[in-house]
């Protein structure tokens, strides 16, 4: 079988590896649903003719999906003119959030404007009350996915959509492999340095949901207000919410790649891969130790190295002291 071509079986001289070109067998596992892998012990060349067609049905598969997308939109705005302002409103704010800098998010979310719902006399002054308002509008108005069948909310089908369009993309910064690049643009923002500061407690997160989520605990008092349906437990958002539904019904969405065995977070995930690859990224800064867990690390400081924190601390405010009689005088 060293001269057979894989997918049309024909024997040939010039037949080319599948995996030279790294898009091959992602576009035959996306029109036929077949994988194709190094080890699989089968042919794992392919003639040139085969080579053109898988990139044509592929390509000719996006325009499918494509003109359905563009098809089942013209439908949608032909749908009372309320509901199309409903799902612009949504995606303008969504986007808002996502473009706007630092700054500008903290001066929004600070804002003591009114906040006014184009579709009913609702009006707060908090930015998150206002949000979650606007998403009782548009929770009813759901669509089909064409392709895996989910009820979708409409203002997210096109997202959904990339995630079966899109194949793997690889982070060009440390090679980890992104199912899209919806999931991408997040991985990235990992590996910058701008770090987002709240300017209330001195919290400091590289991800803007996160940001935008410990905000809204202080705007809202750093009051529990959403309640889990069966047993009544309090949390800030419906995100931990979410999380926490697992622990009463048994649900384990993140298998673990090496022993198959199920968690509820992909923390507790990543956590447990470490034992198998034996990653310790919790790195001791007086001594040579490195942990797995953050919270190792933390014990290992107070039970090893107390007095040099308890100096690093001393040394901190005494620095603050410093600026603070700088700028009074």
């Amino acid at each position: 079988m060293e001269n057979m071509c894989r997918t049309c079986l024909k024997v040939s001289p010039r037949l080319s590896n599948i995996f030279d070109d790294s898009s091959l067998p992602l576009k035959i596992e996306s029109i036929s649903s077949i994988q194709v892998s190094i080890g699989d012990n089968l042919p794992n060349k392919v003639c040139d003719m085969c080579t053109r067609n898988i990139h044509l049905l592929y390509d000719f598969r996006r325009i499918i999906i494509k003109s359905d997308l563009l098809l089942r939109q013209r439908i949608e705005q032909e749908t009372p003119k309320e509901e199309q302002l409903q799902t612009t409103d949504i995606t303008i704010i969504k986007n808002e959030v996502v473009a706007n800098d630092q700054s500008n998010t903290e001066h929004r979310l600070n804002s003591t404007s009114n906040f006014k719902c184009s579709t009913c006399d609702f009006t707060c002054v908090n930015y998150f009350q206002w949000k979650e308002h606007k998403r009782t509008h548009i929770k009813s108005v759901k669509s089909i996915c064409s392709m895996c069948g989910k009820c979708i909310r409409k203002d997210n089908m096109r997202k959904h959509i990339m995630t079966h369009t899109e194949p793997p993309v690889q982070c060009q910064i440390c090679g980890k492999t992104c199912k899209n690049t919806e999931s991408l643009r997040g991985h990235l923002l990992a590996h910058k340095n701008n770090k987002l500061q709240c300017t209330t407690c001195g919290n400091v997160y590289r991800h803007r949901a996160a940001y935008a989520a410990h905000l809204k605990r202080h705007l809202l008092g750093d009051k529990k207000t959403v309640e889990c349906s069966i047993c009544a437990k309090l949390f800030y958002d419906h995100r931990t919410l979410k999380k926490h539904i697992r622990s009463h019904t048994g649900e384990r969405p993140y298998p673990c790649p090496y022993c198959k065995k199920g968690f509820s977070s992909s923390n507790a995930r990543n956590t447990h891969v470490r034992q198998h690859t034996n990653e310790k990224p919790y790195a001791c800064e007086f001594c040579p130790c490195a942990f797995p867990q953050k919270v190792s690390l933390r014990t290992h400081l107070k039970s090893k190295h107390a007095d040099k924190l308890e100096r690093q601390e001393e040394a901190k405010r005494e620095e603050t002291k410093t600026d603070d009689s700088v700028n009074g005088s």
